[in-house]
């Protein structure tokens, strides 16, 4: 739980990842391994000078880290799946 402050009044919020798509460590890893997997690996370190394999949780904080890694994360799993994942660990975590 993170505090996020109030007028006196105490207000609480899930904390449970990070970056608009609030990706966990586990996405990220995930997200690592869809890259090692495949080709995409040296055309990411290539066009973008982002060598992902080394990305880490305060990088997912950045828009793009964020999107590079959904992006990969749809490379394995339906966007419909993806997006009950993210549901579902938003707002079933304690």
């Amino acid at each position: 739980m993170a505090f996020i402050g109030g007028f006196g009044a105490l207000k609480m919020k899930l904390a449970v990842g990070v970056g608009i798509w609030e990706l966990t460590a586990s996405h990220l890893e995930e997200a690592k391994q869809v890259l090692t997997k495949g080709a995409l690996q040296e055309r990411v370190l290539e066009r973008f000078g982002i060598d992902f394999t080394k990305a880490t949780m305060d990088d997912l904080k950045k828009p793009f880290y964020n999107a590079l890694a959904v992006f990969l994360l749809l490379k394995v799993t339906s966007a419909k799946s993806i997006l009950l994942i993210v549901l579902a660990e938003t707002f079933c975590s304690s």
